[in-house]
């Protein structure tokens, strides 16, 4: 049985569309053809290991908007949950929470360390 799979993707920038799933990439790139000038072949391993959230928890952005906000997110990008990073509105990070008022008290706090450490 094949570990990964290959994705046609149609206009992969602004709104991809899954077109079809192959096998093999062999099979996927004789199809680009079917697609418009944007269409790619895409990679994916099969039952990848991902991130394990603590029991209970989800994961949280939280970042500057005028004061502390949070939203739910995905785990798939490419920083690590805890990783502060600079946005254009400043910093912002990724945490594994129980809820909102959670979410905001950790990364809140992560937020205040990172720009304490900053040169004055």
């Amino acid at each position: 049985m094949a570990n990964k799979v290959y994705i046609l993707i149609e206009s992969p920038e602004d709104e991809p569309r899954i077109w079809a799933v192959f096998s093999t990439r062999e099979a996927a790139e004789a199809n680009l053809v079917l697609g418009d000038d944007e269409s790619v072949v895409q990679e994916f391993e099969l039952d990848p290991a991902l991130p394990q959230p603590p029991p209970g928890h989800t994961l949280w952005y939280v970042f500057n908007d005028g004061g502390p906000e949070a939203f739910r997110t995905d785990a798939f990008e490419d920083y690590a949950p805890g990783e502060v990073i600079l946005e254009n509105s400043g910093p912002a990070v990724k945490v594994w929470a129980r809820d909102k008022r959670h979410a905001l008290e950790l990364g809140w706090g992560l937020i205040l360390r990172y720009q304490a450490s900053l040169p004055s």
